[in-house]
């Protein structure tokens, strides 16, 4: 009996079970890109722009004809909810941010506070933690609305910059990074900045009727935040290269130092691939902390102006190794000195100070963390070396005394 019940209840089962919330790609709205900006009006109204994906352009044959890849679409509201449920009744499909991949939140907005802007995005149960953040040099709005000769989404674009991670003065936020430095122990938060500037190289069919060079987008210099959720400051090239040696997440960075040779006036390119940083904290008599900011960095010169044959001398590869220490140690120092202006422990000191010292923080330091930070001593220890000379005129590893 028990057998003829299960076997009834496997065929019912057959006849019910089917896809019955399924939908269809090409019945959504799928959200590559999400801008916040600050609302023209006095009160708080917020303007919330969205770049959204032609289902078509996912399917095997993409778009034809006049069908657009990405359009975007704009709605005001007292709040980023009501703003993007504005445009529910502009747009023909339901709305999906399960693929959103950017957030751009304007200039005026982060400098206001940006954790208004945040609580929508994190209570939504569609937003992905790993969306990238960036503060628009002016709004958001006019970055998602650049078409570019290179690419058909600015917002996509974005995205695969950020995703080959840390190069030069570049440093991805993520949505989950940033929350995290926001909320950690009297510190601050950084963002990549993006601006739209003129496209430089462009062909004859790339240019506008009226002759002009169509606009492109260009991400450099770091938003600083404090604990509060406010803009208050930006790091300009140098700065964004010292915080991310400070950080430990150098991937790719150029160096240029002057060459050695003084008949040679070009600097000496090099690249660091691989380093490594620690950070020592030690309390003096009164219990306040002083800071050792050690790193080890390898490097491979990549340009050289000068013969081939200096790279191979010993006294020479000894001066370039000082002069990278010098300039690494310089762009670190540029950075603590803007973070203790601007009071923003975007360098995660107090962190380190938690972890060393935990005792001492919890008690004496931690809630005068603020008045603190601005004053401590940083010493910073470089020690770099060339481990490839890259293809010169003698063969590698050649080192002559001279």
């Amino acid at each position: 009996m028990k057998r003829v019940f299960a076997f009834l209840i496997i065929i019912s089962l057959t006849f019910t079970m089917g896809c019955w919330d399924k939908k269809e790609i090409t019945d959504l709205g799928i959200v590559v890109g999400l801008a916040l900006d600050k609302g023209v009006k006095p009160d708080r109204e917020v303007l919330a722009t969205i770049q959204i994906a032609n289902p078509k352009a996912f399917l095997p044959g993409g778009v034809s004809g006049n069908d657009e890849a990405f359009w975007t679409a704009t709605g005001k509201g007292f709040t980023g909810r009501d703003a993007v449920d504005n445009m529910d009744y502009r747009i023909p499909k339901e709305v999906y941010f399960g693929q959103t991949r950017l957030l751009i939140i304007g200039k005026d907005a982060a400098q206001d506070g940006i954790l208004p802007y945040l609580d929508r995005i994190w209570r939504s149960r569609q937003v992905r933690a790993n969306m990238y953040i960036t503060i628009a040099e002016g709004t958001g709005k006019s970055i998602l609305e650049v078409v570019m000769p290179t690419f058909r989404s600015s917002a996509i674009a974005m995205v695969n910059f950020f995703s080959m991670g840390n190069r030069e003065a570049i440093l991805p936020m993520t949505l989950a990074e940033f929350t995290h430095d926001l909320s950690t122990s009297k510190g601050g938060a950084v963002a990549p900045m993006v601006a739209t500037v003129e496209q430089s190289s462009v062909t004859l069919e790339d240019k506008k009727k009226d002759g002009s060079a169509p606009q492109t987008i260009l991400v450099e210099k770091l938003a600083v935040f404090n604990s509060d959720g406010k803009m208050v400051g930006v790091f300009n090239e140098e700065e964004t290269k010292g915080l991310v040696w400070i950080l430990d997440k150098i991937e790719s960075m150029l160096i240029k130092v002057p060459s050695p040779d003084n008949e040679v006036s070009e600097p000496v390119a090099l690249r660091c691939t691989k380093s490594k940083r620690k950070t020592v904290v030690k309390l003096d008599e009164d219990g306040l902390p002083h800071f050792e900011i050690q790193v080890q960095a390898d490097t491979t010169v990549e340009e050289y102006f000068g013969e081939g044959g200096e790279l191979s001398k010993k006294w020479f590869l000894n001066s370039l190794e000082k002069r990278v220490n010098i300039c690494i140690e310089q762009e670190i120092m540029a950075a603590i000195q803007k973070g203790k202006v601007l009071n923003c422990d975007v360098f995660l000191f107090g962190e380190e100070v938690k972890r060393q010292h935990v005792r001492a923080w919890n008690s004496n330091l931690k809630d005068r963390w603020e008045e603190i930070f601005p004053l401590v001593p940083v010493e910073v220890k470089v020690n770099s070396r060339i481990f490839s000379q890259g293809l010169s005129g003698d063969s590698p590893g050649t080192i002559k005394e001279e």
